[in-house]
């Protein structure tokens, strides 16, 4: 190890520097720039006091929180590369035990996490829609696939979500509807000739049981109809239509 002075080591920006000189206590380490203290006897005061310090964290946190955002933030911009490769190697290193921590900490913090969720989508509405798009416009396949799972998954769930829906909004649903239907007429029209047509089988069956479960329901409008002239009204303007 390189022997390097205090002085040198500030020139240099150097984190810590080594002198090859024994502490007070005997260690010959490096020390710290900042403090000039010994990195080794400060590593067994934390392992010695190690409560007290993680209050004192704590504690200087709370006070000073935009302070040590800014901190971390700095840091992270410029040691990006260095943290990865950290995080990497903690991964390879317990695999099992960095999956267990990551499932424990959203259950822990799910409101939290909802929180810093929602108050970056306000922040951001432009920049994540934009993402979005990408994301889909690359990931079609991948998106369909994920949604026909989650239905799969979730039918009644879903289905009890719709059902709520639809009881809470029925107006605006219906004029939903109706503003499609009027925009998309003949193709709602193609849509159901090209269903008859590949269901012919399914459509007569759906019909027989629903004649057989609602006989005297069919047999009364019949009645009804008859009674109100209609027929005779229907099959003069069909002759009249021929002449």
């Amino acid at each position: 190890m390189d022997i390097v002075t205090r002085k040198e080591a500030k020139e240099r920006g150097l984190a810590r520097y080594f002198t090859g000189k024994p502490c007070p206590h005997g260690h010959v380490a490096e020390r710290w720039t900042s403090t000039s203290r010994c990195v080794e006897c400060e590593r067994k005061y934390r392992e010695a006091n190690l409560e007290k310090m993680r209050e004192a964290s704590r504690k200087y946190y709370e006070a000073n929180p935009e302070k040590e955002r800014e901190r971390k933030r700095k840091y992270r911009e410029a040691n990006r590369e260095k943290i990865l490769e950290s995080q990497r190697k903690r991964y390879e290193a317990n695999p099992e035990k960095e999956r267990e921590r990551k499932r424990k900490y959203p259950e822990a913090n799910r409101e939290k996490i909802r929180e810093r969720k929602r108050k970056y989508y306000e922040a951001n509405p432009e920049k994540i829609r934009e993402r979005q798009r990408k994301y889909r416009e690359a990931n079609p396949e991948k998106i369909r696939e994920r949604h026909r799972k989650y239905r799969e998954a979730n039918r009644e769930k879903i289905l009890e979500r719709k059902r709520k829906y639809y009881e809470a909004n029925p107006e605006k649903i219906r004029e939903r509807q109706r503003k499609y239907r009027e925009a998309n007429r003949e193709k709602i029209l193609e849509r159901h000739r090209k269903y008859r047509e590949a269901n012919r089988e399914k459509i007569r069956e759906r019909h027989r049981k629903y004649r057989e479960a609602n006989r005297e329901k069919i047999l009364e409008r019949k009645r009804k109809y008859r009674q109100g002239g209609l027929v005779e009204k229907a099959k003069r303007k069909r002759v009249e239509d021929v002449r």
